[in-house]
């Protein structure tokens, strides 16, 4: 078995068309995160902003406002209603949460989920080769897994079907390990 270097390295790899598709699919994907992340936080900031000029709140308690709303302290520090619409559900929810914390979550989901999508392409691949596979859901099995995720744990999937599956939800933790068709 040849090693990456006899093969041409790393980067050889990852320029090759099957994986520039995966890098181009999780780089979409996470754009549209972003403006999702974008709209609420404008959507925060503009409800900010227009109680405090309501209010009659100076520019230094207004500036207050805003970087504890950014940092997701809001309610804690100045008494402040943190809330924002979903996007996806359009009910109000009455937490914000830090744009760190955000931006963590997103980058472990989003990690998770390039990985499996390429794994599941992965296994397609197999059929070339005369395997032919399916998907089986298999969450961390620590005492942190989700009703949702453990309802799941040990079902099979056709790859179709688990090709958009996991993550289930944010920073989900399952695979799909591969189920040897008979």
């Amino acid at each position: 078995v040849p090693s990456i270097a006899e093969t041409g390295g790393i980067n050889i790899s990852m320029s090759t068309p099957f994986h520039v598709d995966r890098l181009g699919l999780l780089y979409t994907r996470t754009f549209s995160e972003l403006r999702g992340i974008t709209a609420i936080m404008d959507q925060q900031i503009s409800r900010i902003l227009a109680q405090g000029i309501a209010d009659g709140d100076g520019p230094l308690l207004l500036a207050r406002k805003l970087v504890s709303t950014i940092n997701g302290v809001g309610r804690d520090v100045l008494g402040l209603d943190i809330s924002y619409i979903s996007p996806r559900t359009g009910r109000e929810v009455k937490y914000f949460m830090p744009a760190r914390r955000r931006a963590e979550i997103m980058a472990r989901t989003e990690i998770i989920r390039a990985h499996h999508q390429a794994t599941i392409m992965e296994y397609q691949n197999w059929a070339v080769q005369g395997v032919v596979v399916k998907a089986e859901w298999m969450t961390a099995g620590d005492n942190r897994v989700c009703s949702e995720c453990l309802a799941l744990e040990g079902e099979i999937f056709t790859l179709e079907v688990a090709m958009n599956m996991i993550p289930l939800h944010p920073s989900c933790r399952c695979i799909a390990l591969p189920f040897k068709v008979k």
